[in-house]
């Protein structure tokens, strides 16, 4: 997956989140498929990059729009849907629930119903 590239950025990340920060790394990280039970051991680093810094927030902002104009015009592979930014889906998802609210099946509201009657609560659904 990803070949060279792919495996160098996999060491990056795996130095960054785990070497450095003094956590597990390679094969000491547990795996979440073959035990599903036991604490991952997962380590993080988190960084904050200040664009004023490089070239100043609206150059910054003003580039961005352009790779992201750049990224949406690359047809995809198999010449259907449009290419997303990480993280759109979620951000249409919250817009959408917040406009219209969160679907919910309906056992779970009859559910929600019957906790609201024994607890004599409002239930706005």
């Amino acid at each position: 997956m990803g070949m060279n590239k792919g495996m160098g950025l996999s060491m990056f990340i795996d130095i960054l989140t785990g070497v450095l920060t003094g956590g597990p790394f390679l094969q000491d990280l547990s795996s979440m498929y073959k035990s599903p039970n036991d604490p991952s051991q997962t380590s993080h680093l988190f960084a904050v990059v200040n664009p004023d810094f490089f070239m100043g927030s609206a150059v910054f902002k003003d580039r961005m729009k352009t790779w992201v104009k750049m990224i949406k015009e690359t047809p995809m592979a198999d010449g259907k849907g449009v290419q997303l930014i990480p993280g759109e889906l979620e951000y249409q998802s919250m817009v959408r629930r917040q406009e219209n609210g969160i679907d919910l099946p309906e056992k779970l509201v009859d559910e929600l119903r019957v906790i609201q009657c024994e607890l004599g609560m409002a239930l706005k659904i």
